[in-house]
């Protein structure tokens, strides 16, 4: 009976991680954490991408992106709005590239192109 108790002990032991260390435990929390916060953030992204068409006026895409964009003024009347978005863990996330923003081309309040911008990690 008593090799049966060791044995659940020590299942129990390395199912709860008893023997890892408080930063090791950290480290994975954090990392779980992260990767579930860039799950939230692709579908967060993706909802707005899917919002945010061509054709629609940029007054109504800034309100729909809300955050205050980097404009760049064109020689021809357009301007091209940079939006750019960052999850709040990137930290210990696991990725190599990451969609994080949009360029919007707009002519006459319309947007008439729509870019996307990248960060990486390498």
């Amino acid at each position: 009976m008593k090799i049966y108790h060791h044995i659940l002990l020590v299942a129990l032991c390395i199912m709860t991680g008893c023997g890892k260390s408080d930063a090791l435990k950290e480290k994975e929390y954090n990392q779980q954490h992260a990767q579930e916060n860039l799950e939230q953030f692709r579908q967060m992204f993706a909802q707005l991408d899917e919002a945010v068409q061509v054709g629609i006026t940029f007054s109504n895409a800034s309100a729909i992106l809300k955050v205050p964009p980097v404009i760049m003024k064109h020689d021809d009347a357009t301007f091209s709005a940079d939006f750019a978005y960052l999850p709040r863990s990137l930290d210990y996330a696991r990725y190599d590239w990451l969609t994080n923003g949009f360029t919007l081309h707009v002519s006459n309040d319309i947007v008439i192109h729509k870019g996307y911008s990248y960060s990486s990690k390498r």
